[in-house]
């Protein structure tokens, strides 16, 4: 893997590093230092050459998701995912950023005063620059038939029930649902997940 990593503006440069993105390359946020665990050969099973990767600010991802520009970098490799395990990974995103990096709890959504709480506290955290500043890290493996994703915070986590037993939570439950298997490292501050591989369009 590419461990110069040459680094880049995001949002300002997105077309660049979307063209700039492929197997073999973990894209870093400028004068950002994801820890040690965020390697992508860490944080999934596949070999350093086959991995593709972006680490970046909770306020940058927060801004602008990053998973579009992933999938673009996908789709030029040649591996296409289906449509419901896109949601899946953007679900797992989005609790990497707010749960996981920003601290911020579910809480009730019950009515509009709920949802303008949560989104005061969401600001209040990505003004503090130790949450603001926190890595958020995609990764993606191919192999024949499955692809290997991974999802990173530097939040507190959580703890497995006994057994490593169910998490609750719309993401996980639509993860489940999408994903071949789903496993949580790093004392849950990081999803796993193997994911079918979608085939190539036949051109008659």
């Amino acid at each position: 893997m590419n461990e110069s990593r040459p680094p880049f503006t995001w949002p300002d440069d997105e077309p660049a590093l979307r063209g700039a993105l492929r197997p073999g390359i973990w894209g870093v946020e400028r004068d950002l230092l994801p820890p040690a665990w965020h390697t992508p050969a860490l944080l999934l099973a596949a070999g350093a050459e086959q991995c593709l990767a972006l680490s970046l600010r909770t306020a940058s991802a927060y801004r602008q998701l990053p998973l579009p520009t992933l999938l673009a970098a996908l789709n030029a490799a040649g591996i296409r995912l289906a449509a419901k395990t896109v949601l899946a990974l953007h679900e797992l995103v989005v609790n990497a950023i707010v749960h996981g990096n920003l601290g911020i709890d579910s809480g009730p959504s019950h009515s509009l005063a709920d949802l303008h709480a949560r989104d005061a506290s969401i600001k209040a955290a990505l003004r503090d620059p130790a949450h603001a500043n926190r890595t958020v890290t995609l990764a993606f493996a191919s192999a024949a038939e499955q692809v290997e994703a991974a999802v990173a915070d530097e939040g507190n986590g959580f703890v497995m029930a006994a057994g490593g037993g169910e998490c609750s939570g719309r993401g996980l439950a639509i993860a489940r649902a999408a994903a071949r298997d789903v496993r949580f490292t790093a004392g849950g501050r990081c999803a796993r997940l193997a994911l079918r591989r979608m085939p190539e369009p036949v051109i008659c």
